[in-house]
């Protein structure tokens, strides 16, 4: 982790001020932001296959999933 931390605050000039703590924390973050979006995608494209259903109970699951996945 270290190296990659080195190579981040090369690559952006950061000069030490980024802890590895802080680092780790980004890292979280950022794949905790990747995996919510992965949930989005699937419940869109969810939506987008099962958009010419004309049921409301169908629509109604469908926009539940959706609202999940935004948690």
């Amino acid at each position: 982790m270290n190296k990659r931390l080195d190579l981040i605050e090369h690559r952006y000039d950061i000069e030490g001020d980024v802890s590895p703590g802080d680092f780790t924390w980004l890292i979280r973050n950022v794949s905790r932001l990747y995996a919510e979006n992965e949930r989005y995608k699937k419940a869109l494209i969810r939506i987008a296959e099962d958009i010419s259903v004309d049921t409301l109970e169908k629509a109604e699951v469908i926009a539940i999933e959706a609202l999940e996945a935004a948690e």
